[in-house]
């Protein structure tokens, strides 16, 4: 069983770090909510459950 770490709220730099540091493969998609800065900095919103050692992110901008 793998078990990542919690990365909701972090950058995107962050939580790519972190995790991969962790030995996981993370997939990114893009959020584009009614509160989106146009050139805000990418945060995660979402964090999806662990496959094998593959993890899905979900950011937005802020």
């Amino acid at each position: 069983m793998y078990i990542a770490s919690d990365v909701i709220g972090h950058s995107l730099e962050e939580a790519l770090f972190s995790l991969e540091k962790e030995g996981f493969y993370v997939t990114v998609k893009e959020s584009l909510g009614k509160k989106m800065i146009e050139h805000g900095k990418p945060r995660v919103i979402k964090q999806g459950p662990v496959v094998k050692n593959h993890i899905q992110l979900i950011i937005s901008y802020f």
